[in-house]
């Protein structure tokens, strides 16, 4: 995702709710949703732009820092 490509996986935790790919359930639906993407650039290119974009926006360093900042600064709040 934050080499800005599309993904297709197995479903399992929370990848469903990912955005940029496909959740499959067998081999089968791994093939076809690979052929998809190689059919249709256009769609392969969107897919792998919004995974990018949930990196950057979710997933980055900057954004891990700002939650844990946010985290501590709650539990201090909560222990004032």
């Amino acid at each position: 995702m934050a080499y800005q490509k599309p993904w297709v996986a197995r479903r399992a935790g929370c990848i469903q709710h990912l955005p940029g790919g496909f959740c499959v359930h067998s081999e089968s639906q791994m093939a076809k949703a690979m052929q998809l993407m190689a059919s249709q650039p256009g769609q392969k290119k969107r897919l792998g732009l919004e995974a990018r974009i949930s990196v950057e926006n979710h997933f980055s360093r900057k954004q891990y820092a700002k939650r844990y900042c946010d985290l501590v600064r709650d539990v201090v709040d909560v222990l004032s």
